[in-house]
């Protein structure tokens, strides 16, 4: 069962071992193009909307990292879905590929380990290590949404259904998964969601982040911090 997205299980797992590179290559004038679908909210969170655009990751250049490391640098564009207008810049990050991990560091200098080998049903790792270990974020701390976080494989060689086409040989990562009950107006709603999806030779093709935090009492309603971004590779 895969949850955020349809796919169907196609292949034993026969090959543990396999090394996240099957899964993520990165080189110098690359681009990779998404279909980006952010979430926002209306009449105080009262209600979601959601609007969509055309996203472009580009690699811009490789440099080495104070480890002696490479060190990808992307830059990320946007558009408007609709209409033909110019890319104009939304941010960048850096993508480190070590031996044994995809090391992804974005805008605020927080680095993740996205990816980790071997690739099999099961196997997990803490992926936000590099700045939550030991750490322990007040209730205020913008840092607290990524507290508990359990990075783990599944649906390995599976085929993924998503609205801009069917990739296979996919496996999804699951970071956070956390709901407090099916959303009811008159109770107290929490949503916790962070999922990656990655297919062999092509790299990552789907993306959800949804946090949602309702209120049932007082100022009834969404959070201000509330949000969700879904990203879905276009082939």
């Amino acid at each position: 069962m895969c949850g955020v997205a349809a796919c169907t299980k196609t292949t034993v797992d026969s090959n543990p071992q396999t090394s996240y590179t099957d899964y993520y290559t990165v080189n110098v004038g690359q681009s990779m193009l998404y279909r980006l679908d952010s979430v926002a909210l209306l009449d105080f969170g009262a209600d979601t909307v959601t609007h969509t655009y055309w996203q472009k990751d580009s690699v811009m250049s490789v440099t080495t990292d104070l480890e002696g490391g490479l060190q990808y640098n992307v830059n990320s564009y946007i558009k408007p879905y609709e209409g033909n207008t110019d890319w104009s810049y939304l941010t960048s990050y850096r993508v480190m590929p070590k031996e044994q991990t995809l090391e992804i560091t974005d805008e605020d200098n927080l680095r993740f380990i996205k990816l980790a080998s071997p690739v099999s049903d099961g196997f997990s790792w803490d992926g936000n290590a590099p700045f939550m270990k030991d750490y322990n974020p007040g209730s205020s701390d913008p840092l607290v949404i990524y507290q508990g976080w359990n990075y783990q494989y599944t649906n390995k060689d599976s085929v993924l259904e998503l609205s801009t086409g069917t990739f296979s040989n996919t496996v999804t990562v699951t970071e956070k998964d956390e709901e407090n009950m099916p959303f009811d107006p008159t109770n107290f709603y929490a949503r916790s969601l962070a999922v990656e999806s990655y297919a062999k030779g092509i790299g990552l093709v789907h993306r959800k982040r949804l946090f949602l935090t309702w209120q049932s009492s007082g100022h009834v309603g969404y959070e201000p911090t509330s949000y969700g971004v879904e990203l879905t590779r276009v082939q």
